[in-house]
């Protein structure tokens, strides 16, 4: 009876040109059966597909609906994330000339003003739909 047993292990594991079984089946073997003991599942990327999972459209720039007003909410929004671009990188470039000024806080508000800075607003119609303005081209809500 384990003789029937050996013969079936021997024959679903795949064998080297030496005539031992493969690792790689092995470890795979002993994954699946410790994954089933355990009850957990274990990821395999090979196995796993990239879907898309959601598109966005963006308009073309001489078919934008929205105002070319900035927001205050989007003016506070590019200030904070350049200021945390230009605060946490050691080599920032930053576009315009700041003089003195050590606060990365104007900084920004610096580079908005003299319209040089490099980050863009996604402004979206509904959650496949957007417009793409980058913050040079928006007016500045004060």
């Amino acid at each position: 009876m384990s003789g029937k047993k050996k013969s079936k292990r021997k024959s679903s594991l795949r064998e080297s040109a030496s005539g031992e079984p493969d690792e790689n089946i092995l470890n795979q073997k002993m994954l699946s059966e410790v994954s089933k003991m355990m009850g957990f599942h274990v990821f395999n990327p090979d196995e796993h597909k990239l879907r898309v999972i959601n598109e966005i459209m963006i308009v073309d720039p001489k078919e934008r609906i929205t105002s070319s007003q900035m927001t205050n909410s989007e003016y506070c929004e590019v200030i904070s994330n350049r200021a945390k671009h230009i605060e946490n990188s050691k080599n920032v470039l930053v576009f315009t000339d700041v003089g003195d000024e050590i606060d990365p806080r104007e900084m920004a508000k610096k580079e908005i003003r003299d319209r040089r800075c490099p980050l863009s607003i996604i402004r979206m119609y509904n959650n496949r739909i957007g417009e793409l303005w980058t913050v040079n081209e928006l007016a500045i809500p004060f």
